[in-house]
């Protein structure tokens, strides 16, 4: 299962959808979730919808991500709130008073084959996903220059640094910027809302 970071339950779901699934096992596959619109979400309803999509289709998991605070989603205040059917605020507001937890949940049931496990993003775009850079650990000996290491890295789905491959720079410069580059931590990226790995390149610096 994909679920936000610090998650924790009750909480009240404010919408069920499928992603990479066929309109055909759609129906079929919602009439089996013991979980509804509006209903709180606890761990044995989760563990419970996480048996029957995978009986039904063992392909099949769960995402779980934040849709908006309470206050939000009881005063309007959230774009989802608009598209809500008649009567569903109220039906909010009953089950909010059963959830210890400030925001609801939606629930997306997706397909792990179909759905990308794996993409590519430009260099400044995952630049700025940086939580952790480490810098090398290096000194420059007598007659030897600083430079640019460029490396390609592969980001698991937690955010951390999986495959470091030298793209180009000095040799005397290209460990320390591998070993510098393992230990840096990025933010998760999501698409769809669901979490993936990342290809991308990043330079160090030995210049500055």
């Amino acid at each position: 299962m994909d679920l936000p970071d610090q998650f924790c339950l009750p909480r009240v779901v404010w919408r069920i959808s499928t992603s990479f699934v066929s309109d055909a096992a759609r129906a079929g596959l919602l009439q089996k979730l013991p979980i509804r619109e509006g209903q709180v979400l606890t761990q044995d309803l989760l563990d419970q919808s996480l048996e029957a999509i995978q009986t039904f289709d063992d392909h099949l998991d769960i995402m779980i991500n934040n849709v908006g605070t309470r206050e939000e989603i009881l005063t309007g205040h959230t774009n989802a709130m608009l598209k809500s059917p008649p009567g569903f605020r109220e039906k909010m507001t009953r089950n909010f008073g059963l959830s210890p937890c400030d925001d609801a949940v939606n629930f997306t049931i997706y397909d792990k084959v179909a759905f990308p496990q794996r993409i590519k993003i430009e260099p400044a775009v995952q630049a700025r996903m940086l939580i952790t850079q480490t810098r090398p650990s290096f000194s420059l000996a007598p007659g030897e220059e600083g430079g640019v290491v460029q490396l390609a890295i592969l980001v698991t789905k937690a955010g951390t640094v999986a495959e470091v491959d030298p793209l180009a720079g000095p040799s005397h410069l290209i460990q320390p910027a591998v070993d510098a580059v393992r230990q840096w931590q990025y933010h998760p990226t999501r698409l769809n809302g669901i979490r993936v790995e990342v290809r991308s390149t990043v330079e160090v610096d030995f210049t500055a």
